[in-house]
């Protein structure tokens, strides 16, 4: 019988959003099934349990429906709040990048220059 040695390795970060209702805090996360393909084909199948520790994502400026990332989405939020119809998942107060107290045409530019320049 051919003896393996044991090497660990992260080969996957595993980032995911969870709806509200999840409390924060530390967690026991059951995986029920995960599939690897590796480069000769071969599969490999595993179910895990392991330990996740949840916490509220930093608020962005910019990222207008807090799903963190800014992009077109925060765009299109933005703009629909300023015709009066926000999505349910509006934060003004990440829209107001101005600080005027109000989300307009200019917080909408702001957010392009986000996005435009990475930062």
């Amino acid at each position: 019988m051919k003896a393996f040695q044991r090497v660990e390795y992260e080969l996957v970060r595993l980032t995911f959003k969870a709806d509200d209702t999840l409390p924060l805090g530390s967690r026991t996360v059951d995986v029920s099934r995960v599939e690897f393909a590796i480069d000769n084909g071969q599969k490999i199948n595993t179910t895990e349990r392991f330990h996740i520790n949840v916490k509220e994502m930093e608020p962005i400026n910019g990222d207008v429906d807090y799903d963190g990332v800014v992009g077109i989405k925060d765009v299109t939020a933005a703009v629909a709040a300023i015709l009066g119809n926000p999505p349910s998942r509006f934060f003004a107060a990440y829209a107001d990048l101005d600080g005027s107290s109000e989300v307009d045409i200019r917080d909408v530019m702001l957010v392009v220059g986000i996005i435009l320049n990475g930062k």
